[in-house]
């Protein structure tokens, strides 16, 4: 393989960006993994032969488009148009390269308990070889797509065929996307290129036509000077603000149009207030933001003047901040803010009156080590708030008077010693509609029994308790009055040592004991001597008849032996309600989706 040149003009690397992606993916389609692949499963060799033949033509006239782009707007077009079709054909190249390796890493894994899932009819290969009712359908549909976009960019569009380089051995990246994982080729080369694309900023900056930059999993320490030449970028993962001159948050000042997501971090290097004023105010589309300092500051005024004036817009929904050094918050003035979750603050001691949008539904407070107390009002000012979790604010002595606000349906309080000392003040009773509790952690007084009689709503459907070191006994009452409760995990709880009740909740349908040592023997088979109050649970026969969700990426089915048949890979009565689940565990039978190949 030839290496790159170091001195290649980074004009002719911005218009090689889509030649690459076809190169690449001829010389894959040629190769003879691909056809054997075909062969094996008796697909048509001769639609693998044609779809390559296209891909060719097209990269024929790709030369003389991307030149032509910045004064034509119909060949721009064509061009954007073009790059959704071949993401399409790179779609498929993936999946039978996954569906390949699947294949080969099912051929060598032991057989024994644990195997990998015979998934041929889960493969997400076959929707392109079995759609609209004619087995090639969706293929012959990709190929005659591409042929079109051939005929009109020589016979409407009046473009050239130019024999320019040949891609393939350049190993771009397969998409618009710098990321260094997701870079084709020797190490050698990727190196190369991340150092074109990333290191020398001027070369970035020519990359005008570049609409989204995926900097994830890159070692980037700064922004190049010229990132802010990028203005058609939609969008930019990350941001990365630089020590040295030119490479500051103002570079985001004219990135208007991104959108999506970005994480900000470096902000301990900004060093005048008045260049982050105007880096977020105007980018409407921006749906998430992640703000992070990468040390603790020791101008706490500095950090909070920087955090106030970047302003971003009030289109916003999710706000990350991580590792602020202010003392204090500003006023958070953003009508459409949904999620707010703070990292290690560890200088805040209160949030402002009224500082935070009206329209919360999410609020994680993670770390605050000086944290005394949580906004007041929160009943009135917070009305929309459904979820709040506190995690390491050992400051926290109580909720706030008046309690949380009535809509709030899931809460957690983890490593709040305070807090969680006076648990029985928190009101909780007037919660009408909280269904998830979680519990973990260090508490001010010794937790010996839990949960307390009346400490819970009756509304519980999903209780956590975790990491409760003294807990030595679960208490009969409080546990008599949760009438919903539906699920129950109890972990890393090394003194408890019986249930202690007569018979848990008979609406409790899935319990989890993990790291207790001294209960998990009393609850195991019918030998265990609290496996009679843990045994009405093992009645589930069947799932629900819509089946589980599609988001659903684990399940895992334990000593539950009515239900166990029912879900036997392909023959079971349940398997077509989960067959979609990446990672199915029944007992000690494991089942990976192909999709999962890639981790091992």
């Amino acid at each position: 393989m030839q290496r790159t040149e170091k001195n290649m003009d980074a004009a002719m690397v911005g218009e090689a960006l889509l030649g690459a992606v076809v190169g690449v993916l001829v010389e894959r389609l040629a190769s003879l993994e691909f056809i054997n692949f075909f062969r094996g499963r008796k697909h048509d060799e001769r639609l693998l032969k044609k779809l390559e033949e296209t891909m060719v033509e097209l990269n024929k006239v790709l030369n003389d488009a991307e030149n032509k782009q910045f004064t034509d707007q119909p060949v721009k077009r064509w061009l954007e148009e073009v790059k959704d079709a071949v993401y399409h054909v790179e779609d498929l190249v993936d999946e039978i390269a996954t569906e390949d390796l699947r294949s080969k890493v099912e051929a060598n894994y032991p057989r024994g308990k644990k195997r990998l899932r015979d998934n041929s009819l889960f493969s997400t290969v076959t929707r392109f070889f079995a759609r609209g009712g004619t087995k090639y359908s969706k293929l012959e549909e990709m190929i005659g797509e591409l042929d079109q976009f051939v005929r009109k960019a020589k016979d409407v569009l009046g473009l050239r065929e130019v024999a320019g380089r040949y891609w393939s051995q350049t190993r771009l990246p397969s998409t618009s996307v710098v990321d260094e994982s997701c870079v084709y080729g020797r190490e050698n080369d990727k190196a190369e290129i991340m150092k074109l694309l990333l290191c020398d900023g001027e070369n970035l900056g020519k990359l005008i036509s570049l609409r989204r930059l995926d900097l994830n999993r890159t070692s980037v320490k700064e922004m190049p000077v010229t990132i802010s030449r990028l203005k058609d970028l939609q969008q930019l993962t990350a941001f990365v603000v630089g020590k040295c001159s030119g490479s500051g948050i103002n570079g985001l000042k004219e990135l208007n149009s991104l959108g999506g997501e970005i994480t900000i971090s470096g902000l301990e290097n900004v060093t005048s207030n008045d260049n982050a004023l105007e880096a977020l105010k105007e980018k409407k589309h921006l749906e998430k933001l992640k703000l992070e300092w990468g040390s603790t500051a020791e101008n706490s005024q500095k950090e909070r003047d920087v955090l106030e004036n970047l302003e971003p817009h009030t289109n916003l929904k999710i706000l990350e901040i991580t590792n602020y050094g202010g003392t204090r918050f500003p006023n958070c003035q953003m009508p459409s803010l949904q999620s707010l979750w703070l990292r290690h603050c560890p200088e805040i001691e209160s949030f402002p009156k009224g500082g935070l949008p009206s329209g919360l539904t999410n609020l994680d407070i993670w770390n605050f080590k000086k944290l005394k107390s949580l906004p007041e009002q929160m009943h009135i000012l917070l009305p929309s708030l459904e979820s709040l979790c506190l995690s390491e604010c050992p400051e926290i002595e109580s909720f706030p008077e008046g309690g949380l606000p009535s809509k709030l349906g899931k809460l957690c309080v983890g490593d709040c010693k305070k807090l969680i000392g006076g648990r029985r003040d928190w009101g909780l009773q007037a919660l009408p509609s909280l269904t998830f509790f979680s519990l973990w952690g260090e508490s001010e007084d010794v937790l010996e029994s839990f949960p307390e009689e009346g400490l819970l709503p009756p509304t519980l459907t999903n209780l956590r308790i975790y990491d409760l070191a003294d807990l030595k006994s679960l208490n009969e009452r409080g546990l008599q009055l949760l009438g919903s409760l539906e699920r129950m995990q109890i972990h890393d709880c090394p003194l408890l040592q019986s249930l202690s009740v007569e018979r848990l909740p008979t609406s409790l349908s899935g319990l989890i004991i993990s790291r207790c040592l001294l209960l998990e023997p009393r609850c195991r088979g019918e030998e265990g001597e609290d496996w009679p109050k843990i045994a009405h649970i093992l009645q589930l026969q069947s799932l629900p008849e819509e089946g589980l969700p599609t988001s659903l990426l684990e399940l895992f089915i334990m000593y539950c032996p009515l239900l166990n048949p029912r879900c036997h890979r392909e023959e079971g009565e349940d398997w077509h309600k989960i067959a979609h689940v990446p990672l199915i565990c029944i007992d000690d039978e494991a089942f990976l989706d192909p999709e999962e190949v890639t981790h091992f």
